[in-house]
């Protein structure tokens, strides 16, 4: 995998819309080779910021 394609950190984002870091809903995501990219959020996206990531988060930030 390239490091211009490995997410290492990201803003919050989540399924409720209130509790995004960036409204009208994204994220800033930073790869790997130091570069970021704001990617806006869809339920079912190929990339990063998307339904399936959102709600594992949400479970795991319920845990701490």
């Amino acid at each position: 995998m390239a490091q211009s394609t490995l997410p290492i950190m990201m803003d919050q984002f989540a399924t409720d819309v209130t509790e995004f870091n960036h409204i009208p809903g994204g994220a800033n995501v930073l790869y790997m080779d130091g570069h970021v990219e704001f990617l806006r959020y869809e339920e079912n996206g190929e990339h990063f910021c998307n339904g399936l990531v959102a709600t594992v988060l949400g479970i795991v930030a319920h845990l701490f």
